[in-house]
């Protein structure tokens, strides 16, 4: 199975300095994990583009090695399926292919950060059947954390998530943070899968189920 993972969460995990983690969390085998062609320039690509996004040069050094080792996505997508995606509102450009390669690539999974983007593909028509071929194939940042807790364990996802300053994303720090340090990690499981269900309520079947968190 491939991966492919949108610009919004490699920029975030790159922030989180999480990205190796994710590479191990996804079986280690760079040729089977994708990112948009774009990626580098549309995050890190020069000076202005850096300061538009909030991009620091540590973490943008992280998305040009993960980018170097990983694959862009270059799959030809079906004309039909782009041209019932291209200008739909809340839906980028990059997100356009992503959703287009992933709904008639049978074994692929996406990562993906922007929840605009999923409840605007389960908007359209149900006639495009394109949220249907997705359908338990996409994964948003709140399980891509869960998952990698389960993984690295919650104290050593959280202290990197608390240690970004700037926040990288307010939801998933505020799942982390209590007053002072950090929350239990029951606490911590049960945000991150309010946000989750919370986007699943808008989207139906298409998100994969949520991770399991252990027993305490």
């Amino acid at each position: 199975m491939i991966t492919i993972i949108d610009n919004d969460v490699i920029f975030k995990l790159a922030k989180w300095d999480l990205l190796g983690e994710l590479t191990t969390l996804l079986g280690g085998d760079h040729r089977q994990i994708h990112h948009l062609p774009t990626c580098v320039h549309a995050l890190c690509g020069r000076p202005a583009r850096m300061r538009k996004t909030g991009c620091d040069e540590v973490t943008a050094v992280r998305i040009r090695e993960f980018c170097g080792m990983t694959c862009p996505l270059h799959d030809q997508a079906d004309s039909t399926t782009l041209e019932l995606l291209a200008g739909v509102p809340g839906i980028d450009a990059g997100e356009v292919q992503i959703f287009a390669v992933a709904s008639t690539t049978p074994d692929s999974l996406s990562y993906l950060g922007d929840k605009r983007s999923l409840v605007a593909l389960c908007s359209m028509p149900p006639e495009s059947r394109i949220a249907e071929l997705l359908s338990g194939r996409v994964k948003c940042l709140e399980q891509v954390m869960g998952e990698l807790m389960l993984q690295e364990g919650a104290a050593a996802v959280g202290m990197k998530v608390l240690a970004c300053d700037p926040a990288a994303d307010m939801a998933i720090t505020i799942s982390f943070k209590g007053h002072p340090g950090m929350r239990d990690e029951t606490e911590i499981w049960v945000a991150l899968q309010s946000y989750y269900q919370d986007l699943r309520n808008h989207t139906g079947k298409l998100l994969a189920p949520f991770p399991v968190a252990p027993r305490p």
